[in-house]
């Protein structure tokens, strides 16, 4: 977990824009009658920024490959709502899996379908999902053809707790007596 902190403060120092080094004549960044430049990628061919202006940079990485993950998954909660929120909160889990690797699952890229929900009885619902993960793995050779995940079964409250006690005193960044709820994933 500290490993991933480490990784996300770097990405983060390399994403700060470059302060200071700005051209003195090339206007304010702040002020709004300055012209913006904007590429638009070859894959846009009619130049239409999208909405909120974002335009998706392709995956470019001398160290990582993007590799699709596309699996079933299976998960039961005390709620039936929030489908996507429920998977997203299992596949959090896999942040500790790939930061092992070392790799980066993008769960801000999933893709959720065949989803289905089922009232189990016991108060549970029972989740069946098709996920498409990409996921930057830390090399460019020997890829995986296939990759074995852990991750809680039931992911509300009790089933989270229940996966920590599980796998925490083993599963852990070196330090077990750190481990809670809020930070096992």
């Amino acid at each position: 977990m500290r490993d991933l902190r480490s990784v996300l403060a770097c990405l983060a120092l390399v994403a700060l824009p470059q302060l200071g080094c700005n051209d003195p004549d090339s206007g304010d960044p702040a002020d709004p009658t300055d012209p913006v430049e904007t590429t638009v990628p070859d894959d846009n061919p009619n130049g239409v920024i999208p909405p909120g202006g974002v335009i998706e940079q392709p995956f470019t990485s001398d160290v990582a490959t993007l590799l699709d993950f596309d699996f079933d998954g299976e998960l039961t909660s005390t709620s039936g709502s929030n489908v996507k929120g429920q998977v997203r909160a299992q596949l959090m889990y896999t942040v500790g899996h790939f930061n092992g690797e070392p790799g980066v699952a993008r769960l801000d890229k999933l893709v959720l379908t065949n989803t289905s929900v089922l009232y189990i009885g016991g108060g549970l619902y029972r989740t069946r999902y098709h996920a498409h993960l990409p996921v930057a793995w830390g090399s460019k050779t020997n890829l995986p053809t296939s990759y074995t995940l852990t991750l809680p079964h039931r992911v509300d409250q009790t089933g989270q707790s229940s996966f920590m006690k599980a796998y925490g005193p083993t599963c852990n960044d070196g330090e077990p007596d750190s481990v809670t709820i809020g930070n096992y994933w």
